[in-house]
C-alpha cells in the first residue's frame, strides 16, 4: 500500500511537471506568435507608409509633368493646349453669363528681321521679354499664352470689342516704347494685335479667326 501510495504521489507529481511544462512551450508559442505579429504589423506599416510615400512622389511627379506639358519653355506662359482648355471654360461660362469676352492674336512686328541678322538667342531674348511685358499688362483674371512662333494670345474675361482695343492699344504702347537692348545694341519691336469677340451662336474657331 505504502509502495502504490508512493508511486501515485510520483506520477501526480510528474503529471503536473507534464502540465507545466505543457503551459509553458503553450505559452511560448503564444508569445512568438504574438511577436511575430507586432513584428509582422510593423512591417505592414513601415511597407505602408514606404507605398504611401512613393505615391505622394509619383504623384507629385506626374502634376510636374502635367504642368510643363502645358507650358512653354522658352516663354513660361502657357501654351497653345493650356490656352485652348482655358478658352473652353471661358466658353462655359458665356453659357451661363452671357458675359462677352475677347481673344487676342499678337504678332510681333520684325521678329523675323531680328532673328535673320542677329540670330536666335537675340530672337529667344525678345520672345522673353514680350512675354514678361505682356504678363505684366493684363489683369488678374486675363490669360497670355505663346501661341506658336512670335505669336501670342491673350484671352480677356468679361471684355467686349471696346474694351479689348483699349487694352490692346495700352500694351502696343509698352511694347514699342521698352528698350530692348540686346548685346549692347537696342532692337525696335513693335506688336500687331487683332480681336475677335464670342458672340451668342458662335464658335471658338470663329472667333480665334476673326483675331487672327
Amino acid at each position: 500500500i505504502a509502495a502504490l501510495a508512493l508511486a501515485k504521489g510520483r506520477n501526480q507529481r510528474n503529471f503536473l511537471f507534464f502540465v507545466a511544462l505543457l503551459v509553458l512551450l503553450l505559452a511560448g508559442v503564444l508569445f512568438r506568435n504574438i511577436r511575430n505579429k507586432a513584428r509582422a504589423n510593423r512591417w505592414l506599416e513601415e511597407a505602408n507608409g514606404r507605398i504611401v510615400a512613393q505615391q505622394g512622389k509619383l504623384e507629385k511627379a506626374y502634376r510636374l509633368m502635367e504642368e510643363l506639358a502645358r507650358r512653354d519653355q522658352l516663354t513660361d506662359l502657357p501654351n497653345r493646349r493650356a490656352a485652348l482648355e482655358e478658352i473652353e471654360r471661358e466658353e462655359k461660362r458665356f453659357q451661363r453669363s452671357q458675359k462677352p469676352f475677347t481673344l487676342v492674336m499678337a504678332d510681333l512686328d520684325g521678329f523675323k528681321a531680328v532673328n535673320d541678322s542677329l540670330g536666335h538667342d537675340a530672337g529667344d531674348f525678345v520672345l522673353k521679354t514680350a512675354a514678361t511685358l505682356l504678363s505684366g499688362s493684363l489683369r488678374a483674371q486675363d490669360l497670355v499664352a505663346r501661341w506658336g512662333g512670335d505669336e501670342f494670345l491673350l484671352l480677356l474675361p468679361e471684355t467686349d470689342a471696346e474694351g479689348a482695343c483699349i487694352i490692346c492699344a495700352a500694351i502696343a504702347e509698352k511694347i514699342s516704347g521698352h528698350d530692348f537692348a540686346f548685346q549692347g545694341r537696342r532692337l525696335h519691336v513693335a506688336i500687331s494685335m487683332g480681336t475677335g469677340t464670342f458672340r451668342s451662336g458662335g464658335t471658338i474657331a470663329e472667333c480665334l479667326r476673326e483675331a487672327d
